[in-house]
């Protein structure tokens, strides 16, 4: 059993007698054989704590999770998980986001967590709004570019076609599977571009982001902001990988 927690549960019952008389959740003392000794590190505790709970699908996950931690010596990033895991959307589907997950496992500090309860919503936004295309995922990494600092502040479409239109174009699975509509084949047209921007990621992005006037705003709670940016860049990467790579 030492450094295997999978299936822990099962491994635990054949330390102790199992009893039909016990309900679920009720708890029964381990007896370890005559002239034996059970000791598990608090590491190990915290994992059999995490996992005993009913939902097998959110146990599956976070089985993943602390094996992929186990693997990098280190908590992975959202895009890892999506990289390196079998079903990495499950974290947003059964917590709400990838943060909202490491909320609940303990693996956020204090000024992470103010973070994230404080931009929750932008958070999940950005994890759940639907993509047929990249393009919303595209804006935003358009004001991601601009850095910690000025990330949140108002962009309009005029500032987000060059690089709309550029990325897209960069590489050609981006290409054939995004850049094939009138408005993005050929030569940059900025009008035409623009046009596209405010017809649709604009448009339909959702809150909490805002379209009003050709400017896209959207709220944010500056708390310390720059776990926000690294919390933003980590769920727009993992989209855009899921979507162009995993996808395909």
């Amino acid at each position: 059993m030492i450094g295997n927690y999978k299936n822990v549960e099962t491994k635990l019952m054949l330390l102790g007698t199992v009893k039909d008389k016990l309900k679920r959740g009720d708890k029964e003392p381990i007896t370890p054989p005559k002239g034996c000794i059970i000791e598990f590190d608090t590491q190990a505790l915290n994992i059999i704590h995490r996992m005993r709970q009913p939902n097998q699908r959110k146990l599956r996950l976070i089985e993943s999770y602390e094996q992929l931690k186990l693997d990098l010596g280190r908590r992975p990033t959202y895009v890892e998980i999506g990289q390196l895991t079998a079903v990495p959307t499950g974290y947003k589907q059964e917590w709400g986001s990838y943060v909202g997950f490491l909320k609940e496992q303990g693996e956020l500090t204090a000024e992470e967590v103010e973070t994230y309860d404080a931009n929750r919503e932008l958070i999940e936004q950005v994890e759940k709004t639907v993509m047929n295309r990249s393009y919303k995922m595209v804006v935003l990494l358009a004001m991601l570019e601009r850095g910690e600092e000025r990330w949140m502040e108002p962009i309009t479409a005029e500032e987000v076609a060059p690089f709309f239109y550029e990325y897209l174009h960069a590489e050609k699975y981006r290409e054939i599977k995004d850049a094939q509509t009138a408005e993005l084949k050929g030569e940059f047209d900025a009008v035409k571009v623009e046009r596209l921007l405010r017809d649709m990621p604009f448009s339909r992005i959702g809150s909490p982001f805002v379209f009003e006037r050709n400017t896209l705003f959207v709220k944010v709670v500056e708390q310390h902001s720059r776990y926000l940016y690294k919390m933003m860049c980590d769920a727009v990467l993992f989209r855009m990988n899921l979507y162009f790579i995993i996808s395909n």
